[in-house]
């Protein structure tokens, strides 16, 4: 399968101007339209990262949900939300807990690294910066 690494460090770009957004408005969960653009952005990243994941069917996230964000350093974010994860073939995705860190690029637009673990009583996702 061929990965578009493009796709995926736009879909990093999105993630990080709707946090970086949040921060801005000086409320993590207050303001509902902000957290929930961060929801639809993680939600096409997780699509596209999930592509590289070791997995023996191609997966996809048809959605994120319930997500709170809390700053845990000057650049770290700690992120718990739920996501909608199943393979491509499927209409029906399971809804799954996640938890993650981010930790933001001080210069750029982008991720300095982030990990996110999502998981079911079936199996369990580990993404990590790897492109």
């Amino acid at each position: 399968m061929i990965v578009d690494y493009e796709n995926i460090r736009e879909m990093e770009r999105r993630v990080v101007r709707s946090i970086k957004a949040i921060i801005k408005a000086g409320s993590f969960l207050q303001d509902v339209e902000l957290i929930r653009e961060l929801e639809r952005n993680l939600e096409w990243f997780l699509t596209w990262r999930l592509k590289l994941a070791d997995v023996p069917t191609v997966m996809w996230c048809d959605g994120v949900i319930d997500l709170a964000l809390h700053q845990k350093g000057r650049l770290t974010y700690e992120i718990k939300a739920r996501a909608y994860i199943g393979p491509e073939s499927d209409t029906a995705p399971t809804l799954r807990a996640m938890v993650g860190t981010i930790v933001l690029d001080e210069t750029s637009d982008r991720l300095r690294s982030y990990v996110f673990n999502i998981a079911s009583e079936e199996e369990t996702f580990d993404i990590t910066h790897a492109i």
